[in-house]
């Protein structure tokens, strides 16, 4: 497959720039990379590679290189930012349509963590 140039992946070269835009300390860079102490600051001294830019930057959350422009998922939480204020979607209101619920208020705060938990309010909401 042929390399595509990205804006948001390929937005700088600087890996301590890049590791705060995504959030991640030193060692879970490393982690993340799978190279060692030395070779990471071999890196913020000379120019990083650019897969290791791209792979640090993936984990920001932004969906833009999948076709999702300005959607995000910061912290298991999905953003458009597009919009004047900031409303998440959290994955049981993704599928609630799927299962037949309309109102958010009968799911319990138990289910509210755990998308399987919707699938119990199926069948009851289907009767209705």
């Amino acid at each position: 497959m042929p390399y595509v140039l990205n804006p948001w992946l390929d937005a700088t070269h600087n890996l301590t720039e890049v590791r705060f835009l995504a959030g991640l300390g030193i060692q879970q860079c490393i982690d993340l990379c799978g190279v060692s102490e030395s070779t990471w600051h071999r890196w913020r001294r000379e120019q990083p590679p650019r897969w290791a830019t791209r792979l640090i930057l993936s984990q920001c959350g932004h969906l833009d290189h999948l076709g999702w422009h300005n959607w995000q998922i910061p912290a298991g939480r999905l953003y458009f930012n597009d919009l004047s204020w900031r409303h998440l979607w959290e994955p049981q209101h993704l599928v609630m349509p799927l299962f037949g619920v309309k109102d958010v208020s009968i799911l319990a705060p138990e289910q509210t963590d755990n998308v399987a938990g919707l699938i119990s309010l199926h069948k009851p909401s289907m009767a209705l």
